[in-house]
């Protein structure tokens, strides 16, 4: 199996989104630099900016600083991951 990075960049925003509420502008936040610039990777791969392995890279970097900050657990990504897997 492999993992659709797409989906799970999507999942892994919908978490950010979900941390922070839907109704807030990641932009208008008083301390937004790493959230705000970690959802701002997570466009770059939703809209194919960013593809293969970078993508890849990226999403682990991001799911790496989430859990390293505690905005998400280790097993909160492992779960977006599973979820995204292709079944071949």
């Amino acid at each position: 199996m492999s993992i659709n990075i797409y989906n799970a960049a999507r999942g892994t925003k919908n978490h950010i989104k979900m941390l922070v509420g839907p109704n807030v502008d990641l932009g208008k936040l008083k301390d937004p630099a790493s959230l705000k610039h970690l959802n701002w990777m997570l466009c770059e791969i939703c809209t194919g900016r960013v593809t293969k392995e970078k993508a890849h890279r990226w999403l682990g970097y991001i799911q790496g600083v989430l859990v390293a900050q505690c905005h998400m657990t280790l097993d909160e990504a492992k779960e977006i991951n599973f979820k995204a897997e292709e079944k071949l």
